[in-house]
């Protein structure tokens, strides 16, 4: 992809005065239709997958008020042992166990959001769609009004290529696999599950995922450092 003439081409159209008044993230994805070569009138969705667009439900709704929510819910625990495990390989000194759990209530809240149809949104939990991914995509595909077709849907690619993706481990799949979905429970300690049970507890079981600690001994695994926290990130956390 030409990043360099995008990036130009993008800039010139967003401080051109004749688009003072358009919407940046419209000109940014016209911009990016340009350089493809896709007709604007071929476009039908625009699907955007940063994570972080949870903050901003409302600001998204008010310029694009049709717009549909794909939500997946993981279990608490394993998103922290993901992360345990991406920081052992990227080395930020940045790692938050806060952070965990602060995206993942952000998550739920947004899920329940949408289950009681305050917004227009799917729920998948990740875990149906790594064991079966027919089923859940069956309902992504009802509720986008697309068709289920399997040889698209059900083959993870990028960019049109075979994708063998993302793990925090590294390891690279020759299709879609349930084997991380519940390896938080042989990589955790009881502290470190503890610590994510004493944020999550109240909104695990309505996903499906049953606390292992009892009340009583939260307390305790709260104030316990977590694995690959560094001192700076320990304080804020708890601060947090």
């Amino acid at each position: 992809f030409p990043t360099a003439q995008f990036r130009e081409r993008f800039e010139a159209t967003a401080f051109d005065p004749n688009n003072a008044d358009k919407d940046l993230l419209v000109l940014l994805m016209e911009t990016y239709a340009e350089i493809r070569g896709i007709p604007l009138a071929s476009i039908v969705r625009w699907v955007e997958k940063t994570p972080a667009n949870r903050r901003f439900i409302p600001q998204i709704l008010e310029r694009f008020p049709q717009t549909k929510f794909l939500i997946t819910i993981r279990d608490p625990r394993a998103i922290l042992a993901a992360q345990i495990a991406l920081e052992k390989t990227r080395r930020t000194r940045e790692f938050s166990v806060y952070y965990c759990v602060s995206h993942w209530l952000q998550a739920a809240q947004l899920a329940l959001r949408a289950e009681r149809k305050e917004i227009s949104g799917v729920v998948i939990r990740y875990e149906d769609l790594v064991t079966d991914p027919a089923p859940p995509m069956q309902r992504v595909c009802d509720f986008l009004e697309i068709s289920f077709d399997r040889n698209v849907v059900l083959t993870p690619t990028k960019a049109g290529k075979f994708w063998p993706g993302n793990s925090a481990t590294e390891r690279e799949f020759t299709g879609v696999s349930g084997e991380r979905a519940g390896s938080w429970k042989n990589e955790l300690s009881v502290d470190e599950i503890g610590w994510v049970e004493w944020h999550c507890r109240e909104l695990m079981p309505l996903f499906g995922y049953a606390p292992r600690s009892s009340r009583r001994s939260l307390l305790h695994h709260w104030a316990r450092p977590i694995r690959q926290e560094h001192p700076k990130q320990y304080f804020k956390s708890r601060y947090y």
